[in-house]
């Protein structure tokens, strides 16, 4: 006689599709850690287990585990299994793509943290980027500014495309700057905000006020005006981050 199991894994982990299994399993348990079914400190049940409710390899759930490792949600140490780690003191950015996807129910707060790091990161690195650009004329940033007030001029301009190409106009600037580390950084948070573009439509509210400001922007720096270009980029984010919605 077959007993049902009383183990709560059980009901978390079933068979998954042999298709992309590793990242389907990676997605299952991800989706568990995050929602705080395991949490840190705790371990998953091991491989041998892991493989037998999945309906997989052991060698496919050795691949998902190691997906995880390098988004700093578990650590793989042998003889001692899998454990969770408390992703806030040891995942990146990266990790916050995970936490936008709709299973995770994704709170106003989280979105207001994200407009918030745009706003003081974002702007951080433009002015920083200012400081350090040689005066006169940017070709890649002008077609990216060029590019912008385009698509801004429209009588219903596509928001995803605006974000988007906001993006490349700060891009270029960052990169004219000469840090690679904040252009790399830069690159995280544009991948973050593209995944759920949609929810950012606020962002764009006034495009060719933004438009107007990147032209400025354009016309300081060919000057050689640093003081008028990061009032170009302060207003630039004046007109592009909504008030907080949450209180902390």
């Amino acid at each position: 006689m077959t007993h049902p199991s009383t183990d709560p894994a059980d009901a978390l982990f079933a068979p998954v599709e042999q298709s992309r299994s590793s990242q389907r399993i990676a997605d299952v348990i991800r989706r568990t850690i995050l929602d705080g079914r395991f949490r840190p400190g705790e371990q998953l049940p091991p491989e041998r287990t892991l493989a037998e409710r999945f309906g997989v390899t052991r060698n496919t759930v050795r691949e998902a585990l190691r997906n995880l490792e390098q988004l700093r949600l578990v650590a793989i140490r042998h003889g001692s299994g899998v454990t969770v780690q408390d992703y806030l003191a040891t995942a990146g950015v990266e990790l916050v793509s995970a936490l936008l996807l709709p299973e995770h129910g994704t709170s106003a707060e989280l979105f207001d943290d994200l407009l918030e790091a745009r706003r003081v990161v974002g702007q951080a690195m433009c002015h920083h980027a200012i400081e350090r650009v040689r005066r006169g004329a940017q070709p890649e940033l002008a077609a990216a500014v060029t590019a912008f007030a385009a698509a801004a001029t429209g009588d219903r301009p596509d928001v995803a495309a605006l974000l988007s190409l906001d993006f490349d106009v700060q891009n270029q600037l960052i990169r004219a700057g000469g840090n690679r580390v904040f252009v790399l950084l830069h690159n995280s948070l544009r991948h973050v905000y593209e995944r759920a573009a949609a929810r950012f439509s606020p962002l764009m509210a006034e495009p060719r006020a933004v438009a107007a400001a990147y032209q400025d922007l354009l016309a300081a720096l060919h000057a050689g005006d640093r003081e008028a270009a990061r009032s170009a980029i302060t207003l630039v984010y004046d007109k592009t981050s909504p008030k907080r919605r949450t209180r902390r």
